[in-house]
């Protein structure tokens, strides 16, 4: 897959911030866990803030931003499953924003694209070891 920057491939990365953060609000209903709370809190921040450098980006590149749809409704899923999934698919995401940031030249591309590439791997790190906490408690 060629991963220069299109208007379909920001898009996707749009559409990706934008569930994600949907996802976690849902996730966020689920726990009355400070710690998970926070947590979640932390990944929405970093999302809403991808979101919004994307869709700027795309507006800079690409002109009016239009036919975005809303976001995914909430998975079907108990917290601790609804975590690890998230931890996978933030793995994934880390994984596109790599091929975009490696792919791309000049740093109004590669620096937004390199900021959420590491957050996303924070993220996975936050979201594995809120997964350990939600099984010790299982085992409790």
């Amino acid at each position: 897959m060629n991963y220069r920057l299109t208007p379909e491939l920001l898009m996707k990365a749009i559409e990706g911030e934008q569930n994600a953060i949907a996802g976690y609000e849902h996730m966020k209903q689920m726990t009355p866990d400070r710690k998970n709370l926070e947590t979640l809190e932390h990944i929405i921040g970093d999302g809403q803030k991808h979101l919004d450098v994307f869709t700027e980006m795309y507006k800079r590149r690409f002109g009016e931003l239009s036919g975005l749809p809303g976001p995914a409704g909430p998975a079907a899923c108990n917290f601790t499953d609804c975590v690890a999934r998230a931890a996978d698919k933030e793995l994934e995401t880390y994984e596109l924003y790599r091929n975009i940031y490696m792919n791309n030249g000049g740093e109004q591309i590669r620096m937004p694209f390199f900021e959420a590439m590491t957050d996303k791997s924070g993220h996975a790190v936050r979201l594995n070891m809120m997964f350990a906490r939600e099984l010790e408690r299982r085992l409790v």
